[in-house]
């Protein structure tokens, strides 16, 4: 007589917010627990690593985020400069890179949409 035992999964997600301390540390402690293969058999690779996100972060200047954090909330050019006191030219010159963000800009408009201001910079 043969018995099988089954092991029970739990499946792990982690937000953006969630310090790389913490994942690395989770990571270490519990590797030899951690099975890095989809339910399908497919392997799980570091988005990090990937070609497609070398060549979407090197796109990705700080206007290019603001303008996705802009348009992520639904907001004209126009709406948005007037919720942080900036005209709708200006927010045109930050989003082309025309102009740099200032570390004031940065920390108002992080405020706005909960994102990190280092991004903007």
């Amino acid at each position: 007589m043969q018995a099988v035992a089954k092991t029970p999964r739990i499946r792990m997600t982690f937000r953006s917010r969630t310090p790389r301390r913490i994942i690395r540390e989770i990571s270490e402690r519990y590797k030899p627990y951690i099975d890095l293969e989809t339910d399908d058999g497919e392997e799980l690779v570091e988005w990090k690593e990937t070609a497609l996100h070398k060549q979407i972060a090197s796109s990705m200047t700080p206007g290019r985020n603001l303008q996705a954090v802009r348009e992520l909330a639904g907001l004209s050019q126009a709406e948005f400069g007037r919720k942080i006191g900036a005209s709708d030219k200006r927010v045109s010159d930050w989003e082309n890179d025309r102009r740099g963000i200032s570390k004031r800009v940065a920390k108002k408009v992080a405020a706005l949409f909960h994102c990190p201001a280092g991004r903007l910079i």
